[in-house]
């Protein structure tokens, strides 16, 4: 249900908020969020080298947006 949840809010920042463009983020050994955000049509923006915190140490992580749709 998350990829359902996450269009959700996708959805209401583009559309009721009227942002122009919404970026999403997970730590790269997330395989099953980087999934939600590939099932979503979110575009890669970059890898951001060790910028999460976690109890095991820093992590990478995956950058992800969407554009309104003009």
């Amino acid at each position: 249900y998350m990829t359902e949840a996450l269009d959700l809010v996708i959805n209401f920042f583009l559309k009721e908020v009227r942002l122009d463009k919404v970026y999403c983020g997970c730590v790269v050994k997330n395989a099953a969020s980087k999934k939600v955000m590939e099932n979503n049509n979110m575009k890669l923006e970059k890898v951001i080298p060790k910028y999460v915190e976690l109890s095991d140490g820093l992590h990478d992580m995956y950058l992800y947006s969407k554009e309104k749709i003009k």
